[in-house]
């Protein structure tokens, strides 16, 4: 709960939680628990942190600009398999964003420490990032994402990624938040990616009805259990593990479409939410469930630390004042 109070404050009635520690999102609507997902978070070596901001935009079949942390990685598969850039749809970048000749790279001779060029993957069903990423600023450069890796989540401990955070259900997410928007807007933004597939041509529009299928029989599809309802209270939200997500259905159908639709397309897009939803990432490691304590494992380690802050005595803010008087 000390963690709940640093960040928790003038929280609106929509909004996402996210607590580290148990793995879990939860989307509140009108004050009430919507909807929830699992997630898989940082390593232990690159910690998801703790901040609040709003989700204002969706990008739709995105490309993934892998960050230098990750080069030394990226480079040891391609000297170990001369195949892998092409294997995984990777193209080079120069700093001004312009593409450089892969061909013209020895890769046995690069040193990943001195090598400038960006590693970019192009949209694909692979894709690191999946097919949708939600956008909110923060100096972290943190953000929720899909992932390809889906066995990862049969996992209990789920910290596998490099620091963002990808979610188990991104296309249900991606509805939820889309269905907030103004019916003109969904439907401006749904005109435009139909226009877009019928210049596409038969084949587009084929995989446009593919994916909306597949969405009908539940492969990408929002589940249609009842919503579980908690206290917009910080202190009385049951964070208990939930084994079956508890979800509610979609309200807008032209909000599913426009979203298959713009995957559909299959170039990148960015879909804007016309009021962005508030993200408030936590790490809960205990909590009440119907008057009972409940303990997460604490994953990051952070919970000693915690303690012993807590534990110091408290200094006086007017002692304090007034010893910075004297010095002065």
């Amino acid at each position: 709960m000390e963690r709940a109070r640093w960040l928790s404050a003038d929280l609106t009635d929509e909004y996402i939680i996210i607590n580290l520690a148990g793995y879990d999102l939860w989307m509140y609507k009108n004050g009430q628990l919507d909807w929830q997902t699992d997630i898989i978070i940082g390593k232990i070596n690159s910690k998801t942190p703790l901040f609040k901001s709003r989700i204002s935009y969706l990008v739709v079949n995105p490309t993934w600009t892998v960050p230098r942390s990750i080069n030394r990685e990226i480079i040891g598969k391609i000297k170990r398999d001369p195949d892998y850039i092409e294997k995984k749809h990777f193209m080079l970048k120069e700093s001004s964003g312009k593409a450089f000749n892969i061909d013209k790279i020895d890769w046995q001779s690069v040193n990943p420490k001195t090598f400038k060029y960006w590693f970019v993957q192009k949209p694909w069903k692979n894709n690191a990032l999946g097919q949708v990423k939600f956008i909110f600023p923060n100096r972290h450069a943190i953000y929720l994402h899909d992932t390809p890796t889906k066995q990862l989540f049969e996992h209990t401990d789920r910290a596998f990624s490099h620091g963002c955070i990808r979610v188990k259900n991104p296309i249900v997410l991606a509805e939820k938040l889309l269905a907030r928007n103004r019916e003109v807007s969904i439907e401006k933004a749904l005109n435009i990616q139909n226009d877009k597939l019928a210049k596409q041509g038969k084949q587009a529009l084929e995989l446009a009805s593919k994916i909306k299928s597949k969405a009908r029989l539940g492969g990408i599809a929002p589940l249609t259990n009842t919503a579980l309802l908690a206290s917009t209270d910080l202190s009385s939200i049951d964070i208990q593990p939930i084994t079956i997500p508890k979800q509610s259905p979609v309200t807008s159908s032209t909000a599913d479409e426009l979203l298959t639709q713009t995957i559909a397309a299959g170039d990148t897009q960015k879909l804007y939410l016309d009021t962005p939803m508030e993200i408030l990432i936590m790490y809960w490691t205990a909590a009440t469930n119907n008057g009972e304590l409940t303990f997460y494992h604490d994953v990051y380690k952070r919970d000693n630390k915690l303690i012993d802050l807590l534990k110091r005595p408290l200094v006086s803010t007017t002692r304090v004042e007034k010893e910075s008087t004297i010095k002065l």
